[in-house]
């Protein structure tokens, strides 16, 4: 009964997502989100924003094309202030984890940093490049540096007619084994 319950919910969502039908009531859902989600923000409660933020998207990934474009533009606005307020936690998070040591935490929020700094708005961008980029510099200032020198060894001058010489010299070997192997 479970499974059968399991394959009919799986046919009813293949179904929805490819039906023209707008999903009044998940579009619904989504906008009461959004509104909470702008709530919050004004707010100042910026882990609840995030949490409300992530409730939209995966409602909105279950949504058919035709209400997906319905509810996208004000998901976009939204996106952008709430990556701001995500990247901005980051970076503070960071700063101070490289203040404590934690060079191997640093480094994995700068590349999350890094991958979404491209999706922020101009405005963001400008507010948070210098920050960005003082993280940068104080990741690259901790890395340790670890300089093995290995004594050169000096090669003697080549010319071309020694190394085309060489080379005759291989070939006439494979070509002589290749005769005696017969």
């Amino acid at each position: 009964s479970l499974k059968g319950s399991q394959k009919f919910s799986l046919f009813s969502r293949i179904k929805s997502l490819f039906s023209e039908e707008v999903e009044k009531n998940k579009i619904d859902e989504i906008e009461f989100l959004i509104k909470k989600c702008e709530y919050a923000l004004k707010a100042n409660k910026n882990s609840l924003a995030q949490e409300f933020y992530l409730r939209l998207i995966f409602v909105y990934k279950k949504l058919n094309s035709k209400s997906k474009k319905i509810v996208q533009p004000d998901i976009l606005n939204l996106r952008s202030e709430v990556a701001s307020i995500a990247i901005e936690d980051s970076l503070r998070k960071a700063h101070r984890a490289l203040d404590e040591g934690k060079t191997s935490t640093a480094k994995k929020l700068y590349s999350n940093i890094r991958a979404n700094f491209p999706y922020l708005p101009l405005k963001y961008k400008e507010k948070l490049m210098e920050k960005k980029d003082s993280l940068a510099e104080k990741i690259d200032k901790s890395k340790k540096r670890f300089i093995i020198k290995i004594p050169r060894i000096p090669l003697p001058e080549f010319n071309i007619i020694t190394l085309f010489n060489l080379e005759k010299e291989k070939i006439m070997e494979k070509y002589s084994q290749f005769k005696n192997t017969k």
